[in-house]
């Protein structure tokens, strides 16, 4: 599991920070599409940091019911 919360944290990364870079480019020139790709980025990001959560989630779950028996 570490080696994908590796993957996860750069692939989170590698989003995270394009969105935050196009926000403040919007917020300094106004420009619309500087906002659309900021808020495409950040879509991804969090779908990534959902998804990232969801699967340690279901880690967890999976191995309580293998538990079981």
């Amino acid at each position: 599991m570490l080696i994908f919360y590796w993957i996860a944290g750069v692939l989170f990364g590698l989003t995270a920070l394009p969105a935050v870079g196009y926000f403040i480019a919007y917020l300094l020139t106004g420009e619309d599409g500087c906002q659309r790709r900021a808020v495409a980025f950040y879509r991804w990001a969090t779908t990534i940091a959902l998804a990232t959560f969801n699967v340690t989630l279901y880690k967890y779950v999976i191995l309580a019911f293998l538990a079981l028996f």
